[in-house]
C-alpha cells in the first residue's frame, strides 16, 4: 500500500509555503475556519518553509492539534525549524520523498536594556525551548530529554526516511508503508 495524497486534499488544502510569520498564521486561521465551516472531512496542510517565528508556529501547532477535523500535514521540499513543529502537529504526517527536515536549538537576539531584561529574555527563551521540545516529544513519542539532547547546540538535517525513522512523520508519499 502506497501513501498518496487523498483526493479531498485538492479541495481542502492549506498551503504554508513561506517563512513562518504572523501573516501566515492569520491566513491559516482564516482558511482553516472557512474549511471547517463547510464540512467535517480532513484538511491537508502542505508545509515548505525555512522556519520563522516560533510564536506563530506554536499558534499554528495549537490550532492543528485542537482542530475539530482531522488535519494531515505534508512536508514538501524543505521543512526547517519552526516548520518542523508545524509538521509534527498533524494527526497524520507525511513527507514527499525529496524533502529535507532541519531542526536545531533555536536562537534569539539579545535585546538592548538592563541586565534584568536580558535575564528575563534568556529565561523566556529557555521556556520556549521547553515547550517546543515537549511538543516534539509528544509527536515522536521520544522522551523530552532525548529531544533536548538530540538538538542541543547543533543543527540536524534529516532525509525524509530519517525523519520517518525518528518519528517526525508517519510515512513518505508514494512509497510503500
Amino acid at each position: 500500500m502506497s501513501t498518496k495524497i487523498p483526493p479531498h486534499s485538492v479541495h481542502r488544502c492549506i498551503s504554508l509555503i513561506d517563512t513562518v510569520s504572523f501573516d501566515m498564521l492569520a491566513k491559516f486561521v482564516d482558511h482553516h475556519n472557512d474549511l471547517i465551516r463547510s464540512d467535517n472531512s480532513p484538511i491537508s496542510v502542505i508545509i515548505s518553509t525555512e522556519g520563522g517565528d516560533m510564536y506563530a508556529a506554536l499558534a499554528i501547532y495549537d490550532l492543528i492539534q485542537t482542530s475539530p477535523v482531522e488535519i494531515v500535514t505534508y512536508g514538501l521540499g524543505s521543512v526547517m525549524s519552526a516548520g518542523c513543529l508545524i509538521l509534527s502537529a498533524g494527526h497524520k504526517r507525511y513527507l514527499y520523498p525529496n524533502t529535507f527536515i532541519m531542526d536545531h536549538e533555536g536562537s534569539f537576539e539579545l535585546p538592548e536594556g538592563r541586565p534584568g531584561d536580558l535575564k528575563s529574555h534568556y529565561e523566556h527563551t529557555l521556556q520556549l525551548h521547553e515547550v517546543f521540545d515537549k511538543a516534539l516529544s509528544k509527536s515522536t513519542k521520544k522522551a523530552v530529554e532525548d529531544i533536548t539532547s538530540d538538538f542541543k547546540n547543533k543543527t540536524v538535517f534529516m532525509t525524509a526516511k530519517q525523519a520517518v525513522d525518528y518519528g517526525l512523520a508517519d510515512g513518505i508519499v508514494g512509497q510503500d508503508e
